[in-house]
């Protein structure tokens, strides 16, 4: 998990604290992953946008996050 923070902490903007950005959270049995409508993860990233309410602004799994 360290890695792949480490990784995604590249592509914030500079100036922006990458703690206030990403969060990693394990899902061992891929419940929340598939509730955000997401496959397999275990290579290729996805990635949930939620607004300040919890909603649900976007989703994407790809090569380019």
């Amino acid at each position: 998990m360290r890695e792949s923070y480490d990784k995604a902490s590249k592509s914030i903007p500079q100036g922006q604290d990458p703690q206030d950005c990403i969060i990693i959270l394990p899902d061992w049995d891929g419940k929340v992953t598939k509730g955000f409508g997401l496959g397999d993860m275990s290579k290729v990233v996805g990635l949930a946008v939620l607004d300040k309410q919890g909603g649900v602004v976007g989703t994407y799994q790809g090569n380019e996050p």
